[in-house]
């Protein structure tokens, strides 16, 4: 009887033990899709997709998916080198998995290693030609090489795969600005403000346009309302850098020669992006025109030293020098 009993416990506690490590995969498994309900840390995802990895019980495939969403969890946590390992794992396993092409696509455009980001987003295309994310951040891409032709063309392709998706108009919209093609380019962030209007984006965009061609009335209207949606929005627009509403109804207010209230929208620039020639330029414009030639000097000399081509980039914008 004592032998029986002593079976009896050790077969249960071998059950509760198989119960405990089912129930800790699937755990794992939940942390690694972030399928926890009220959300999950990035961390936590990376501990549970590591443990997953680490098991030695998965199939090739929900590796590679292990793999995949670590490196999704690296990347927003902007670990790229980690991402970009995590994302091959994923392609070795799984060569034809167009998703890891664009993703890895992705952090390489943000590690701006732009030619291993093409040529993951070109096989990424070819795997799934209808994947509009990989001709977006195709476009991205070219369009940081300034290589404008190229960068148009794949945001066409994108948009024709997803019409109703914002981004790569706005960003489209971005390289007709930059190539001067200023009606093309408000009419792509028309486009964006209609789609997202509750997005700063499309907003902010369209008053930089509508401030450089002159239309300051309309400009002006635009970035108040950006600045209504979100007051601290900071747009990483894809080749001019980061900009904010307020800098850009500055520029606006410049040209129409309100230079009190063109600086303090400088200054509430500033506030958001301290290091930002563009800022500094204007502000330093602005204090010129208001009295204060000392500060307004200094603030000139210090937005050349942070870009050399900031008196020409102003001229662009019909603002002649101080």
């Amino acid at each position: 009887m004592l032998v029986i009993s002593v079976l009896t416990v050790a077969v249960c506690l071998l059950g509760r033990m198989g119960q405990a490590q089912a129930q800790d995969r699937d755990q794992d498994s939940k942390w690694c899709a972030g399928t926890v309900a009220g959300g999950i840390s990035l961390d936590l995802q990376i501990a549970g997709c590591t443990a997953r990895i680490q098991s030695g019980q998965e199939t090739n495939n929900n590796l590679a998916i292990a793999f995949y969403n670590r490196g999704h969890a690296y990347y927003d946590k902007s670990q790229y080198d980690l991402a970009i390992a995590d994302f091959t794992h994923t392609i070795r396993l799984k060569p034809n998995f167009a998703s890891a092409f664009t993703e890895r696509c992705e952090v390489y455009l943000d590690n701006k290693e732009y030619q291993n980001a093409v040529q993951d987003c070109q096989r990424a295309a070819t795997l799934n030609p209808n994947d509009a994310s990989a001709w977006a951040y195709l476009g991205d891409t070219y369009a940081q090489m300034l290589q404008f032709d190229r960068a148009i063309s794949s945001f066409a392709e994108a948009i024709k795969r997803d019409p109703n998706w914002m981004w790569p108009r706005n960003d489209r919209g971005e390289v007709y600005l930059q190539s001067g093609n200023y009606d093309l380019a408000i009419a792509d962030f028309d486009e964006s403000k209609r789609l997202e209007p509750q997005s700063p984006m499309g907003w902010n965009n369209s008053c930089r346009a509508r401030a450089i061609v002159g239309k300051i009335d309309q400009a002006l209207s635009d970035c108040n309302q950006a600045i209504k949606i979100q007051p601290d929005f900071v747009n990483h627009m894809v080749i001019s850098g980061d900009v904010s509403a307020y800098q850009d109804r500055g520029l606006a207010k410049l040209k129409a020669g309100q230079f009190a209230s063109a600086l303090s929208d400088f200054e509430s620039a500033f506030r958001l992006l301290p290091i930002s020639g563009e800022i500094m330029y204007g502000r330093g414009i602005a204090k010129i025109k208001t009295g204060n030639m000392v500060g307004g000097n200094a603030d000139i000399t210090a937005a050349k030293v942070l870009d050399p081509k900031i008196v020409e980039t102003y001229a662009k914008y019909g603002v002649p020098p101080g």
